[in-house]
């Protein structure tokens, strides 16, 4: 790439080396740093003799060369220029989206997903003024990882409004359903089912819980619909099924089919079948079990194992210290993570009061707040303490539950051994509100354990 006093350089050296910026140690002036003194210290081109001009010869910013005498910035621009067609207004909203991709932390990642098929793509019908920079012009593309990071980008920028996207592709997801199903058995029951009760509780809920309701709501209403086709298959209709058809719908399949009991007790409730059968609840045979040994083992390697990816040591260490589910974990925000400022201590706000947090679990959180992933295109001011790669937004549980399988991790034994750790040590009524559950899992939890604070309820209320 370059030839500096101390000889060749290589492509990746070089591209190190000119992005390297701060206080150079031997004129003190905050620039470039991509030479080294005879001590090793980073330092400009001045005073490493590099004969190189590398400023931008558009914006003047000492910056990495990208094309042309161009940094990355620049090019990015030109490239957005010409694809983008934006017309010269402050509110077009081509020209706004240029700002927002052009405003990411670092440029080159803008220009490398503008590389990619689907990317190059979707810039340039927007750019030809085919679909509108909006949810319902997006909605009418074929979905794909490139739509979704722009929509979400878009909203991080306040170019389209907040929409919670779990939410809207179920309502597309139920539309095609309901749509398919055309006047097969049960089509009226199912539409009425999958809408009044599923539908509507998921819009009641907040953001952060909708990805778990929503995947609950799609397989309940998936095996509901193949419920009412093994019905139709008996040449039964919904008026005369008896608890012979229920066993008999049982009886061979896999367990998932358990996930019809929803409908079904919807269905008796409102009168669409009979009031005389019962459909069962789907017992575990064996529940996933972790003793303290392994438990303790896992925190360690979580606390100290460099090898692993900062976001996943605390993930982990939140789901086996303080058994929280996913989704919250997820949906943490870097504002939950505060200090005390009387006693110094490091809080985490789970439930209320806020949660305090030992060492040397606090210092590997404030590396977590102060070092976070994915923040590259466009998501530098992102609120989240676990950002996804997609502008705005948070990782999603599945992400992280991959990641805490790969280290061994099961996230079911590890609630179930966390919160009994926490029941027998603390009052279950403590645990409750601290970590955000209800006082009824936490009680369950310590009968299990073989604790019994029954009579703690006095000292609560004090």
């Amino acid at each position: 790439m370059a030839r500096w006093p101390d000889g060749a350089i290589c492509y990746s050296c070089y591209s190190s080396a000119t992005r390297t910026h701060g206080a150079c140690p031997g004129c003190a002036n905050r620039r470039m740093l991509p030479g080294r003194n005879a001590d090793g210290d980073a330092v400009c081109v001045d005073c490493a003799g590099i004969p190189l001009d590398l400023h931008c010869h558009r914006c003047g910013h000492e910056e990495e060369r990208y094309r042309a005498g161009l940094c990355a910035r620049c090019a990015l621009r030109d490239d957005l220029h010409t694809v983008l067609c934006p017309i010269n207004d402050a509110e077009d909203p081509r020209r706004l989206l240029l700002e927002a991709l052009a405003s990411a932390a670092r440029p080159q990642s803008v220009l490398t997903w503008m590389r990619g098929t689907q990317a190059a793509a979707l810039l340039h019908v927007i750019g030809a003024g085919e679909v509108e920079l909006s949810h319902s012009g997006l909605d009418l593309l074929p979905p794909g990882r490139a739509v979704e990071h722009l929509r979400a980008l878009a909203v991080h920028h306040g170019l389209l409004p907040e929409r919670d996207p779990h939410l809207a592709r179920f309502e597309r997801w139920l539309g095609t359903v309901l749509v398919r199903r055309g006047e097969q058995l049960g089509h009226h029951q199912l539409t009425s089912f999958a809408r009044w009760h599923h539908l509507r509780r998921v819009r009641r809920l907040p953001a952060h819980r909708t990805a778990a309701a929503v995947r609950s709501a799609k397989q309940e209403i998936t095996v509901a619909a193949a419920f009412l086709d093994y019905l139709s298959s008996q040449n039964v209709d919904l008026d005369n099924v008896s608890q012979r058809h229920i066993d008999s719908w049982l009886a061979p399949g896999p367990t998932t089919r358990y996930l019809a009991r929803t409908f079904v007790v919807w269905a008796v409730r409102n009168r669409h079948l009979p009031r005389a059968i019962e459909f069962p609840h789907r017992r575990a045979q064996t529940q996933p079990t972790m003793d303290d040994q392994q438990r303790l083992e896992l925190i360690r390697r979580c606390l100290h194992d460099d090898h692993i990816a900062l976001n996943t040591r605390v993930a982990g260490i939140l789901l086996l210290i303080y058994a929280q589910p996913l989704v919250r974990i997820a949906a943490l925000r870097c504002d939950d993570v505060v200090v005390d400022p009387d006693t110094g201590l490091t809080l985490i706000r789970l439930g209320e009061p806020a949660t305090p947090v030992p060492e040397p679990f606090a210092s590997v959180l404030h590396q977590q707040r102060n070092n976070r992933f994915n923040l590259n295109t466009g998501t530098t001011d992102s609120p989240w303490l676990f950002p996804s790669t997609r502008a705005g937004q948070h990782l999603r549980p599945g992400t992280i539950l991959d990641k805490l399988h790969a280290l061994g991790i099961d996230r079911k034994a590890a609630r179930v051994a966390a919160l009994e750790h926490l029941v027998t040590r603390t009052p279950p009524a403590v645990v409750a509100t601290m970590l955000g559950y209800s006082y009824q899992v936490t009680e369950r939890y310590a009968a299990k354990a073989g604790e019994n604070y029954a009579g703690y309820p006095t000292l609560l209320g004090e």
